[in-house]
């Protein structure tokens, strides 16, 4: 019965890639969430904090902690934006920059590892009808 449960599929599925995700990124002295801020960076690079926060579902303070901690450590800056002086954009630099693109060679593996049982064809559909649902999600529970 539970293999046609939505929650607890993804549930299932979720331990299993944070889990390589995890032990993996901890070998690169990354801290749990880290990583995703990390490749949300590596593609929207000067972003704001909170556009960040979104985008990898952290709520301000756990952002706040992680990014005081990954500029401590020199994976990312803080600027203040010029069109809006309230505003901080932050980037990652050249430290950052090469974990990012670790992190993603790590991600990169586990998805390949996962999907491999899958044609192209099938991970096509299931990355649209993930992300219907995933749309579906930030529209209803949010």
């Amino acid at each position: 019965m539970m293999h046609h449960s939505f929650h607890f599929l993804t549930m299932k599925i979720f331990h299993y890639t944070n889990r390589g995700m995890t032990t993996k990124t901890r070998a690169l002295d990354l801290f749990p969430g880290q990583p995703k801020i990390l490749q949300v960076l590596l593609e929207h690079d000067g972003e704001k904090a909170r556009d960040i926060g979104r985008q990898c579902v952290m709520d301000k303070s756990t952002m706040t902690g992680l990014l005081k901690k990954m500029e401590a450590r020199g994976l990312i800056t803080r600027r203040v934006s010029n069109e809006d002086k309230r505003v901080v954009n932050i980037f990652l630099t050249e430290k950052g920059r090469e974990k990012a693109k670790q992190v993603n060679a790590i991600g990169a593996k586990i998805d390949e590892q996962a999907l491999s049982v899958l044609s192209d064809e099938e991970k096509e559909i299931l990355f649209r009808l993930l992300n219907k649902v995933l749309d579906n999600m930030e529209e209803n529970f949010e």
